[in-house]
Parts: structure tokens; sequence; C-alpha cells
């Protein structure tokens, strides 16, 4: 082997070790960053990891509203049936057969006096008749009777001038005082002749509407027989039961009633509609309920707007007295067994007995103990059943 051969195969091994050693370079500086950025990353997390458990729990977050004692006026609301202050059904007075039905359909409005139903009036007529004539007969009598005792008073003058006579048929005067009675009669036979033949006419006792008929043309019917039935649509009337919580915050019964005391009425849970006022007070207690009623009064129920109709279930607004230290919350704040929860100054549950006064759109005026009147209160907006005294939470003040 001559010694260009050695020389060229030493030149090739040194330039295939320089190739590795350029390859090997290459291999360490791509992959060494990768390592070093993953290595940092989990070093990362570890280090936040940390932090997470090492930070404490969050708190419970509750809603509360800052209240404090005010004056109010005061609000009962009652429910009650509307009802129309009279309500008849009307009977037949004189016997006969129905001639016509002439107001007295179902449903219809009727004025006062309006003819509803007419019997069959001949018979009547003829009545009026023969009560007249038997009253022009007393009459004739009653004055030949007066004549007569004028005549016998001259005779017994002149025969016997001066003197009284024995006997009072001297002078007719039995004869007379029946001419007297039997004119009376004749008069009261007339009067009734008449009101037959008038009550053959059924007329409407006050402005109203028919409810029921309970005939038809052409049935016979007897004294008492019912006709029709009506109520009236001047007026309604509504009663309502107080609890004895509920008057004390009214004004005085007088005031109520003098004053025509101002009445909101609405369908359930709805703006109010109508108005009414209290027109009188029941001076004695429900036997079933134990307590005392007051009637509001509906004028021209028919004329309002909606038209106000009878036996609609409705709920009454009253207002009442002007009461002090009284606070207000949503409804939702008093719990079922009468407690309200607040937060102390550390916010810390608390919760105190609370006495509800009355209800007003939506929100409960409460009492609460009379020392604390000056201070203001963060009321829980929304208490769960599960909270507990002390726990320590963390406040969102909403307004009221």
């Amino acid at each position: 082997m001559n010694l260009k051969t050695v020389f060229a195969r030493r030149k090739t091994g040194l330039v295939i070790l320089a190739l590795i050693g350029v390859m090997v370079c290459l291999v360490d500086f791509i992959f060494t960053p990768a390592e070093s950025t993953e290595a940092t990353q989990v070093s990362a997390i570890q280090v936040s990891a940390t932090q997470v458990s090492a930070s404490p729990p969050s708190l419970p977050v509750v809603e509360v509203t800052t209240v404090s004692a005010q004056t109010y006026s005061t609000e009962v609301i009652v429910r009650g049936q509307t009802l129309p202050r009279y309500q008849v059904e009307i009977t037949a007075q004189v016997e006969g057969e129905i001639s016509e039905i002439v107001n007295g359909i179902t449903g219809q409005q009727v004025a006062k006096e309006d003819t509803l139903i007419t019997i069959d009036n001949q018979a009547y007529l003829d009545a009026v008749s023969a009560a007249q004539l038997e009253l022009a007969y007393a009459e004739l009598n009653l004055a030949e009777e007066r004549r007569a005792v004028k005549q016998a008073k001259q005779e017994w003058a002149h025969m016997q001038p001066g003197k009284q006579p024995d006997s009072p048929l001297v002078w007719r005067t039995p004869h007379f005082n029946v001419a007297q009675q039997r004119l009376a009669r004749s008069e009261s036979l007339l009067a009734l002749a008449r009101r037959n033949l008038a009550n053959t006419e059924v007329k409407a006792p006050f402005s109203g509407v028919i409810i029921n008929r309970y005939v038809a043309p052409g049935r016979y019917v007897q004294q008492g027989d019912p006709l029709v039935s009506i109520y009236g649509r001047d007026q309604f009337e509504m009663r309502v039961l107080l609890s004895e919580q509920q008057w004390q915050l009214l004004p005085a019964e007088q005031d109520l009633i003098q004053l025509q005391w101002p009445v909101e009425l609405s369908l359930l849970n709805s703006p109010p509609q109508w108005s009414g006022y209290i027109s009188r007070v029941e001076n004695h207690i429900d036997v079933t309920t134990r307590q005392r009623a007051l009637i509001i009064t509906v004028d021209a129920p028919y004329e309002q707007t909606p038209v106000l109709l009878p036996g609609r279930f409705l709920e009454a607004r009253i207002s009442g007295l002007e009461l002090p230290g009284l606070y207000k919350l949503p409804a939702s704040a008093l719990t079922r067994n009468g407690f309200v929860w607040y937060l102390d100054d550390d916010n810390r549950l608390q919760r105190i007995a609370a006495t509800p006064v009355f209800q007003k759109q939506g929100d409960v005026y409460i009492r609460l103990p009379e020392q604390d009147h000056k201070r203001a209160w963060r009321i829980l907006r929304h208490p769960l059943s599960h909270y507990l005294v002390n726990t320590q939470v963390q406040a969102n003040e909403a307004q009221i």
C-alpha cells in the first residue's frame, strides 16, 4: 500500500467523524430547549397547585338589604263574594191564567215598575165593577139614613121639645151607624178589588236582572206560586270577615261608616278594577269563624268599567292607619316559622323572631324588638332552611 492510499483513507475517516460531530450538535440543539420548556411548565403547574391548596375556601354569598324603622300606611286585604243587595222570588198575588210574559226572560235587565208577567184579569174587572156598585148602594143608603135621622129629630123636637128620647131608635141612630159601616166595608171591598186587579200585572219591585222564570203563557197559577226571581242591579254588597289584628289597623268604626271609607276591589292578584266603600259594620261575632264582618257596597255596578257582575270572588284592599316603627321587607325574607335572618357586624348569620303586621304589594311589614328601632338591619332576602347561626358569609347588598 503506497502512501497516497493511506492518506486518502485517513482523510475520508476525518470527514466522517466531522459529519457525525455536526449531527450530534444539531440533535442537542434541537431537543435540549423543548425539554427545558416542559420542565419549566411542570414546575409552574406545581407552584400554582401549591398556591391553590394554600388559599382559604370561598365564603357563601347571601343577598341582603339594609332596612330601618319607618312610618308606613297600613293596608288590610280581605276576600269575599259580591252579592246583590236585594234578591227576591216574586210570587203570584192572585190566581188565574198567565196571559203574557212581557219582560220575564232570564237574564233580561228591567227597570223598577216594568211589567214582567200579566194574568188574565177579566174576573177581577168584574169584581171591581161589583164593588163599585155595592159602594154606590152604600152611599145611597147612608144618604137616606142621614135624611131620616134629620126628619126624626125634627118630629121629636116638635112633639117633645127640650126632652131626650128614651130609645136611640127614635132618632134612627142604629140605622145610621149601620149605613156608615156598610159604606166603609164597601170602600174596603172596592180597594181590595182594585188591588187584585192591579196584581194581575206583575211588576218589578226594583231595577234588576231576571234570574229565573218559573211559568209560561197558559199556565194557571194559584196565589203564592213562584213566577220569577230577580236581583237588584243598583247596588252590590260584599261581606268580609276581619280578624282582631286587622280591625286594629283600621280607623274607628264610626269614621269608616260616616266617611264611606273607600275600598279598592279587584280579581285575585290583579290590579284594582272597581271601587266601593264601607257602608256598615256588623256588631256581632260570626259563630263559625269567631270574627266580625264589615259590609262593602258598590254603587251602580253595571255602569262601571268593566261591568261588575254578582257572584264574583274579589280581593278588597282597605287603606288603614299610619303606624310607626315598622320594617318593610320582601315577603320572602320572613320564614314560615316567623323568623328573619340578618348579618351582624362580623358578617355572621343571625336570626330574630319578627311580628308581621300586614302585607302590601309583595312586601311584608314587621315589628322587631323595640330596643333596636334605632339600628339598621341587614336582612337576608332569601333565607334557606339549612342556614346555621354564626355562619360566616359574604354579603351582596340589594335595593328594596
